[in-house]
């Protein structure tokens, strides 16, 4: 897969140079998050394991670093050459980053919550990314398993498992793995997070009841129709 994987990126990089538009040509390599696996859907938080993407935890569909982490790599004009970034990014700012890229970063919409990553890139990681918020909020509602709520911010990680209403906090610079719960070590930390977190749901009108108390496959209001 990765022999397949280099190839097929090294095809588009060896056509950008045949059309001769390489120098003008911005490319942003990403992926879907984590790899495919189910071991952990109802397992507590605490229970979950390392798999494939060890040193970090779990996989695809679960909140923890392996199902949240992917590669993310930008070349293009202006862009220096072997630089890397500790800066946090995220998904949804690739859309306001484009935008900037081709000089419309004005027409980015009121709502989106992502910021441009071109400053950023531009400046050898050292810009700081403008968003409308300081933080990312993430959840985890696979229906009829463990609902996992979690916001990352500067470093840090709190989570909560609404089933349970355990919390975590880790510190994602010093503890990749998720391994060492600081919440009772650093309260005033995880309030913050908590509180950030909580205010960032009730502005986008999201309640974790809606996902709580119905079967996996049905959707809140709605009756599965019958098969004939």
């Amino acid at each position: 897969m990765n022999e397949n994987l280099a190839s097929a990126v090294g095809s588009i990089l060896d056509k950008l140079d045949e059309l001769g538009i390489a120098d003008n040509t911005y490319i942003i390599y990403t992926s879907d998050n984590g790899y495919e696996a189910k071991n952990d859907w109802s397992k507590p938080v605490e229970d979950r394991s390392f798999y494939k993407a060890h040193p970090l935890l779990t996989h695809k569909y679960l909140v923890s670093e392996g199902g949240l982490r992917v590669p993310f790599i930008v070349a293009g004009p202006g862009i220096p050459a072997n630089v890397s970034s500790r800066t946090p990014v995220v998904g949804w700012d690739i859309f306001p980053t484009v935008l900037d890229m081709v000089g419309a970063k004005d027409k980015v919409p009121a709502e989106i919550e992502g910021g441009s990553l071109l400053p950023l890139c531009t400046s050898g990681g050292k810009a700081k990314v403008e968003r409308k918020d300081p933080f990312f909020v993430f959840r985890y509602t696979k229906r009829g398993s463990e609902l996992d709520l979690t916001i990352v911010q500067d470093g840090y990680k709190y989570l909560r498992n609404v089933q349970s209403g355990k919390e975590f906090l880790w510190s994602l610079w010093e503890d990749l793995g998720e391994q060492n719960n600081l919440i009772d070590a650093m309260p005033e930390k995880a309030d913050m997070l908590r509180k950030n977190m909580n205010e960032y749901f009730d502005r986008v009108n999201w309640d974790e009841k809606q996902h709580l108390n119905y079967p996996r496959g049905k959707k809140p209001g709605k009756k599965n129709a019958k098969k004939k």
